[in-house]
């Protein structure tokens, strides 16, 4: 009788979940699409450099993501442990590790120019998308830590929708900031081919400082406050386990105890 009721609880605390980082990715898609544009409005020569750039960068980025998922992982198993208090370890964790990540990374873009070259691309393409990348990876702190780590670790804590009010942020600015740098409008400066990977470091670095603040010292919170049904059904939860506990010290309990052990 009631696993009809178990299943469309989870599934709506499922949906709620995802669908904010649904939303965000389509939003970086939609990002994607209005920066080929642009590059498409500087010819061919402009697309094909800044399409290989941006693929390459966005492919080690994802390969490098892949790795901090695991702090997904530990962090929600910290929590549902009730093992909250290791969450900011975790956190500082999945930081060291990102920054580790972050070296290996930014060599590799620094060296674009000499790889294309290796496996046989044209010189002038190879140039071009050094030039690209050599601006590019400096989005590379806010490209893991930001999209990587804190797309990782804030769903964890209940707090995916900061990604997506981040995204949809960076995608409101993108397409008017990157057009006034391409072709030098608003009084901004003409960077051209430059003017994409010179606007893509500012939101990534933004997504990495926003809510990772909070945990800097270790002090922020990891969770929501939580109603007082959510924290009687914890007490009753944890009250099944240690009834000894409760029977000892009945004055630490209360009525939540009392009906535990009930």
């Amino acid at each position: 009788r009631h696993a009809p009721e178990g299943v469309a609880r989870h599934a709506i605390e499922t949906m709620r979940l995802a669908n904010p980082l649904a939303i965000a990715l389509l939003v970086q898609m939609a990002m994607g699409i209005t920066d080929t544009v642009l590059l498409g409005t500087l010819g061919g020569d402009a697309l094909a450099a800044g399409g290989l750039g941006a693929s390459l960068f966005i492919t080690v980025s994802v390969v490098l993501q892949g790795a901090l998922t695991a702090v997904s992982v530990l962090v929600s198993q910290a929590r549902g442990a009730g093992h909250e208090t290791r969450v900011p370890a975790l956190y500082w964790t999945g930081v060291l590790l990102t920054l580790l990540m972050i070296v290996p990374a930014f060599a590799l873009f620094s060296a674009a120019e000499p790889l294309l070259l290796a496996v046989g691309e044209p010189p002038a393409l190879a140039h071009d998308v050094g030039r690209f990348v050599d601006v590019l990876r400096w989005s590379t702190p806010g490209a893991l830590l930001g999209m990587g780590l804190m797309r990782a670790f804030l769903p964890a804590i209940n707090q995916g929708g900061l990604i997506l009010w981040v995204s949809l942020a960076s995608a409101a600015a993108n397409g008017a900031l990157c057009y006034g740098l391409v072709h030098g409008s608003w009084g901004l400066p003409a960077l051209g081919l430059l003017g994409l990977p010179g606007f893509w470091h500012p939101p990534h670095d933004a997504a990495a400082w926003r809510p990772g603040r909070r945990h800097l010292c270790g002090r922020g919170r990891v969770v929501p406050r939580r109603r007082a049904a959510d924290r009687l059904a914890g007490t009753r939860a944890v009250g099944g386990a240690a009834g000894g506990a409760e029977r000892c010290h009945p004055e630490l309990h209360g009525p939540a105890g009392t009906g535990a052990s009930s």
